[in-house]
């Protein structure tokens, strides 16, 4: 973030900016403001030159978007329809998608794509602007050049439905630093797709990983949920009569302060010993949904370890 930017009136940065966002047809409401698509100027805002068109961006002062049109191939944007419209038939990233492929199953795919890279700087950056209309917490959208991102593709239409991005030097040794399922796309298990994913890299690393702090409240109750679940499907096919948290954290690649926590969330920690008992519980009432989001036979490229 540019030090113009961290210095925009208050009263710009708290209010939501851009209306609605329209991606691959639909149109939907942003959640936060985002002030990397405008260009400060003093106390102005103005809004910055469309990528699309660069000779022809208004010269009026704008604090506000009504609608902002977005490629669904590179994340490109624009306010005006037309220039999208135009822009689709000859976006090569929707036929060519950047980065490698890593996972292929029936219905999604997920490329990983490198902030460095020359090729793909751009669509990082664009991507990262777009995803800051719903996270809250997002600050970053320049300086992609130190992360990696896991894009999940709808495999029926090629469209990007998600991401997650990962930092490459992680002094904490986080696993994920973002995540995001944009809106139209939510309430169908995609975010825990990625979260599993996240976990499935550390387990080719032979780490056990963690996301970067702060989580926001759906954050925490997505990994909070996701944490339960594996322990849940560890314990359920364990053959032995007690099992430690190191044992966990050795099947599921999720660090141990993690899995003291999803421990405690169901009741089935006392003394510092796991209460098998609750656990077998809370299974057999179905409290918890023991699906498997990855599946190691569809990671399609040897990944880095």
């Amino acid at each position: 973030m540019t030090q113009a930017q961290t210095t925009a009136p208050d009263s710009f940065v708290d209010v939501k900016n851009i209306g609605k966002v329209v991606y691959d047809g639909v149109a939907f409401e942003t959640w936060y403001p985002c002030l990397g698509y405008f260009d400060p100027d003093q106390k102005r805002v103005e809004l910055v030159r469309p990528l699309l068109e660069p000779d022809q961006a208004p010269s009026t002062v704008i604090k506000y978007i009504d609608e902002l049109h977005v490629c669904h191939g590179c994340f490109k944007y624009s306010i005006r329809r037309e220039d999208i419209k135009g822009h689709i038939p000859a976006c090569t990233r929707i036929s060519k998608p950047p980065g490698n492929l890593v996972y292929k199953s029936p219905k999604y795919a997920i490329r990983r794509v490198q902030g460095s890279s020359e090729s793909d700087h751009l669509f990082c950056q664009c991507m990262c602007l777009f995803g800051k209309l719903f996270l809250d917490s997002k600050t970053i959208f320049y300086a992609v050049d130190g992360f990696e991102f896991y894009v999940l593709y709808d495999n029926s239409n090629n469209v990007p439905v998600g991401f997650f991005s990962k930092e490459l030097n992680s002094w904490d040794d986080y696993n994920l630093a973002c995540i995001l399922v944009f809106p139209p796309f939510q309430s169908k298990g995609l975010g825990k797709l990625l979260i599993a994913f996240s976990y499935h890299l550390s387990q080719v690393q032979n780490k056990v990983g963690s996301p970067e702090r702060p989580l926001s409240k759906y954050g925490w109750a997505s990994y909070m949920s996701y944490w339960c679940q594996q322990v849940c499907m560890v314990v359920a096919n364990w053959d032995e009569d007690a099992i430690s948290v190191d044992q966990i954290a050795q099947a599921t690649a999720i660090r141990q302060e993690d899995i003291y926590e999803a421990l405690k969330h169901m009741g089935a920690l006392e003394d510092d010993q796991i209460y098998l008992d609750a656990i077998y519980d809370r299974i057999r009432a179905r409290k918890v949904r023991m699906d498997r989001y990855i599946d190691p036979k569809y990671c399609v490229r040897r990944l880095r370890q």
